[in-house]
């Protein structure tokens, strides 16, 4: 029966595509626990968050989309919601998540960002670390479609992904910012096929007070020796990289190799011993 299935959907590449989805979709979330998150949030937060939006001038409020992520020994759950929403006519995200020590950082983040006109970021519209019930608020540009980085088919095209990148970390190092959590999910793709970034809840900068008491997962940064973590967000870029496994060309262009070449330039050392 299922051979015959499989044979049928041959002939329909793009049915065959859509099933793919779906189940692949329906898998992540029953493994990961997602559907508990959408039961929660339509039972228990729904009501009283739109609530809270409408009364910080948010107008036609719908869910995005919903995840959560993590930590500690991998019980405890920090869980983010995204909304779509009208604010002044114009239309936004709006992020809710628990106002815990990253959403306090982001938040203090955005508001050094907004002294700067920094073309790869989604500017924050408004942001509230008392918003419902313990939760944070944070409304930036809408875009129809940010998809997580992924390696190109050509190697100009991921040519122009490190140029871009190299931009990136160029503005960022002028005003001793480092993001301090690039991947593929942080680095994404905008409308125009731009690269973005995004999630600055964990970021450090010599300009702001740091608030975060979370440290980015193994990936994302590298040990110098057993007490001391040193954050370079062109090493994580080059591990993000090579986690997606490119083939030997695309290792070899001269755009990838700069960013091979900026590994130390700017860089923040952290003692762990303060965070034990």
């Amino acid at each position: 029966m299922f051979d015959n299935l499989k044979k049928r959907l041959k002939k329909y590449p793009k049915i065959r595509k859509t099933l793919r989805t779906i189940i692949n979709y329906t898998y992540v979330y029953v493994k990961n626990g997602y559907y508990k998150n959408m039961l929660l949030y339509f039972v228990k937060y729904r009501n009283s968050e739109k609530r809270a939006l409408k009364k910080y001038g948010f107008r036609k409020s719908k869910i995005h989309n919903t995840h959560f992520w993590r930590y500690n020994d991998g019980t405890d759950r920090v869980y983010r919601r995204y909304y779509s929403a009208f604010l002044n006519d114009k239309k936004v995200f709006v992020k809710i998540c628990k106002n815990d020590s990253t959403a306090q950082n982001e938040i203090k983040i955005y508001k050094y960002l907004a002294s700067f006109d920094i073309p790869f970021l989604l500017k924050a519209e408004s942001h509230s670390l008392d918003f419902n019930k313990g939760y944070s608020m944070l409304s930036l540009d809408f875009c129809t479609n940010l998809k997580p980085f992924a390696i190109p088919s050509t190697v100009d095209e991921f040519s122009n992904y490190c140029r871009q990148f190299l931009a990136i970390i160029g503005e960022l190092n002028k005003i001793k910012l480092l993001h301090a959590d690039i991947h593929k999910n942080n680095l994404v793709l905008n409308d125009k096929d731009e690269l973005c970034l995004l999630d600055f809840g964990i970021s450090i900068s010599q300009n702001v007070e740091n608030s975060v008491n979370y440290l980015a997962r193994p990936g994302t940064y590298y040990i110098q020796n057993d007490n001391i973590r040193i954050y370079d967000d062109a090493y994580s870029f080059v591990k993000m990289v090579e986690q997606l496994n490119p083939r030997k060309e695309f290792l070899e262009c001269d755009e990838y190799k700069q960013v091979c070449e900026k590994i130390d330039e700017f860089s923040i050392r952290l003692d762990m011993n303060q965070f034990k």
